[in-house]
């Protein structure tokens, strides 16, 4: 894989050392090797902004974390577009930024609303960044700085991989729980009546985590 110099120091490697800065663009895979999934993503999204009073703010949040991949429309006009579009345009700081001030401009919360879409924006990166698999680099300087970074194993694994599996097991079973015990779940973000009846369903079977304290 090419890349500009490996932050290496002599001796034990550290952690930061499993960082690589990687000159645009390297051949990448195709859509089948994106990284983690979009509902994963979305399920991350949703918990960080769990906690907010005001449905339309949650599912503010929980939009901000799939956001970064609008680039990925690119599919439609091909996977070799794709391959050089993908994680460019959606995948960056600025992008963060317009995201966090236009969910401040209609939310309930917006201090609290802005804060927490900026972080679910970030953590669809990190989450790119573990799961993504070989050569899907974040320019988060972009367009200012075509400069990638992306890290390499062991801090980095494949689409398809029991990390990203788990990781999506333990998020179903953290919505379960707080659907349980706070009377929403994720699929508020689609369907109000929906989600009373999955919430109903989750308080009879997790009635055990409802009136723990």
């Amino acid at each position: 894989m090419p890349h500009q110099g490996a932050l290496s120091a002599p001796g034990s490697k550290p952690l930061v050392d499993y960082l690589i800065r990687q000159e645009p663009r390297v051949q990448r895979g195709g859509w089948y090797s994106h990284a983690m999934h979009p509902p994963t993503h979305g399920m991350i999204g949703w918990l960080t902004g769990c906690g907010l009073a005001h449905r339309r703010d949650r599912v503010l949040v929980t939009a901000a974390s799939l956001m970064p991949d609008i680039d990925g429309i690119v599919i439609l006009c091909g996977e070799a577009l794709y391959g050089q579009w993908h994680h460019t345009f959606g995948h960056n700081l600025s992008m963060g930024l317009v995201i966090a001030v236009g969910a401040a401009v209609v939310a309930r919360q917006r201090a609290a609303t802005a804060a927490l879409v900026f972080v679910a924006f970030h953590v669809h990166l990190l989450c790119d960044l573990l799961g993504s698999g070989s050569g899907w680099g974040i320019p988060w300087l972009w367009p200012w700085s075509a400069q990638e970074w992306m890290l390499e194993p062991p801090l980095q694994w494949e689409l398809v991989s029991w990390q990203n599996i788990l990781t999506t097991v333990i998020c179903i079973m953290a919505i379960a729980v707080v659907g349980a015990r706070r009377g929403r779940t994720i699929v508020e973000v689609v369907s109000v009546r929906a989600d009373t009846a999955v919430v109903e369903v989750m308080q009879r079977r997790l009635a055990w985590v409802r009136t723990r304290r």
